[in-house]
C-alpha cells in the first residue's frame, strides 16, 4: 500500500490515533493524511491504540463530529 494507492481514496476520511498510542503510529497517520486528499486527523487524548475503549467519550465525539460534517 503506497501513497499512490491512498490517493485513490476520494471520500472524506477520518484518521484517529491515541495520545498514548505507540510512537510508530504517528508517522503513519501523518503520511496517510498527506496522501489521502480528504483526510482529517484527530488525536484522542488520554488513550492508547484502543481509543474506543480508552476514552470512549472523546472517541465518540470525534466520530460524530466528523459524520455530522460529511
Amino acid at each position: 500500500f503506497a501513497c499512490d494507492d491512498a490517493m485513490k481514496i476520494k471520500v472524506p476520511t477520518l484518521l484517529l490515533t491515541g495520545e498514548l498510542s505507540p510512537p510508530i503510529f504517528r508517522p503513519i497517520i501523518k503520511e496517510l493524511q498527506r496522501c489521502i486528499p480528504e483526510a482529517e486527523c484527530s488525536i484522542i487524548p488520554k488513550s492508547s491504540h484502543a481509543m474506543h475503549a480508552g476514552n470512549p467519550e472523546a472517541y465518540n465525539a470525534q466520530v460524530l463530529s466528523f459524520l455530522s460534517r460529511h
